[in-house]
């Protein structure tokens, strides 16, 4: 009896152990499993960013590459050729999403205009009206909470200033468009039209020499597109009076009010 005992306590022990080996097995190779899968997405990774960096080196021009311009997409920027303080000829803009390598949407370009910093460094994140601006803008220019594009094309505004092809992210395309509306702000007046998140506004300056101003406000509907709201204008023209005319667009009719102003030309 006592043998008996003893033969089925090895038995249960050898299946025992049995069990344990397969888990153990199963445990290896899922791990393996896990391990390959990493390395696999390693060396794609590695793959994308020397494809990337050969294509860069390839590019017969100059290229920049934009960390900060924008909080969800890197951009690098291609151009023809660059002098001291600017590039400028054909090229493209291209954008990843932020971190990687996968390019969302390319954006050639046959005139593109880049502004230099002393160092040769491509200007960035400035945009003034009388001073630096950079060749790349991202922000939420029509208000619907998502980053839109501006990419300069020269210096076609008003007195020889900045002009800019601006695209608009489409939600149902998921691709930038362009919008004519905007290209045209952004290309026939005084720099880029400041953007008023919190008003929801754009307002573009303009003057016609020295002594005539004007700033206009525009409000965007989704079907209608831009609309004019608002126009300030400082008429210093006449000798001895400044004539300031404010315009508020109010239940669709204009509300217009006007103050003169003596100027003493000797103060």
């Amino acid at each position: 009896m006592k043998s008996v005992t003893y033969i089925l306590f090895l038995i249960s022990i050898a299946l025992i152990c049995s069990c344990d080996g397969k888990s153990n097995v199963n445990d290896l190779k899922s791990s393996d499993s896990e391990e390959e899968n990493d390395s696999l997405e390693k060396n794609e990774s590695i793959n994308s960013n020397l494809e990337l960096d050969a294509t860069l080196k390839a590019y017969q021009g100059v290229v920049f590459q934009l960390k900060k311009t924008s909080k969800k997409y890197d951009i690098i920027v291609y151009v023809k050729s660059c002098e001291d303080t600017y590039c400028e000829g054909s090229g493209k803009i291209e954008l990843y999403e932020k971190g990687t390598t996968h390019l969302v949407q390319v954006f050639p370009m046959k005139e593109l205009y880049v502004e230099l910093s002393q160092g040769g460094k491509m200007i960035e994140g400035v945009n003034q009206m009388y001073g630096d601006n950079g060749a790349v803008i991202m922000d939420d220019f029509n208000f619907d909470g998502t980053e839109d594009l501006a990419i300069r094309d020269g210096n076609y505004g008003a007195y020889g200033g900045p002009s800019f092809n601006v695209f608009v992210y489409h939600s149902t395309k998921k691709k930038f468009v362009k919008s004519e509306e905007l290209t045209e702000l952004a290309s026939t007046n005084l720099g880029f039209f400041d953007v008023d998140k919190k008003e929801k506004r754009l307002t573009t300056f303009s003057k016609d020499g020295c002594c005539w101003h004007i700033a206009t406000k525009y409000a965007i509907d989704k079907k209608k597109g831009l609309i004019k709201v608002y126009e300030s204008i400082e008429d210093g023209t006449n000798e001895g009076i400044i004539i300031s005319t404010e315009r508020k667009l109010i239940k669709n009719q204009w509300v217009e009010s006007i103050d003169t102003s003596e100027v003493n030309p000797y103060e």
